[in-house]
């Protein structure tokens, strides 16, 4: 059901079948998963059924506003529970895939230790290593694919592996920290 700004947008609009808007941080602070502290969230609607999938995008990322690029991307978000951060197994004889592997061994080995003991320190020597890899073959984003990944991986230890990470890989170039 369309609301009524989104009735008079498309009234203003009558070539559009899609309406992209920012969403204010206090309305998205009730979505079921609200954005990161770095993300912005986003609504795209649809003329034809009111119907509304919400993302949210990287701050410094930009979308065009144009029904060729919104319509593909609605039909992506299936559903509001897809909008949560989706990630998929890379090919497993690829790079990426090898670098995954490292990383999680890496982490395994490294939590026993204090932050500054040097095991600990050698193994984040290593992690940016692989860090420093992921960027030349994705950039940021793939730094952040990985840190999602990993933390899919394993659930239970996953804010463990986003602060070991987070201080290995400080300094690269990441999209969210």
């Amino acid at each position: 059901m369309l609301t009524t700004d989104d009735r008079l947008w498309f009234d203003d609009h009558p070539n559009r079948a899609y309406r992209n808007r920012a969403v204010p941080r206090a309305e998205a602070a009730f979505w079921r998963k609200p954005p990161a502290p770095n993300r912005y969230g986003w609504i795209i609607t649809r003329r034809s059924d009111g119907a509304i999938r919400r993302y949210t995008l990287p701050a410094y990322a930009a979308l065009d506003d144009t029904d060729a690029e919104l319509g593909p991307i609605f039909a992506q978000l299936s559903d509001a529970a897809r909008m949560e951060r989706q990630t998929f197994p890379p090919s497993p004889g690829g790079a990426l895939a090898r670098i995954e592997r490292s990383l999680s061994s890496l982490l395994t080995a490294s939590e026993p230790y204090e932050p500054d003991a040097e095991p600990a320190v050698a193994y984040r020597e290593e992690m940016r290593a692989r860090g420093r890899e992921a960027l030349a073959i994705g950039g940021r984003e793939t730094l952040d694919y990985l840190v999602d990944r990993l933390a899919g991986g394993a659930p239970g230890r996953a804010q463990v592996h986003a602060a070991i990470l987070d201080v290995a890989w400080r300094g690269l170039t990441r999209a969210r920290l």
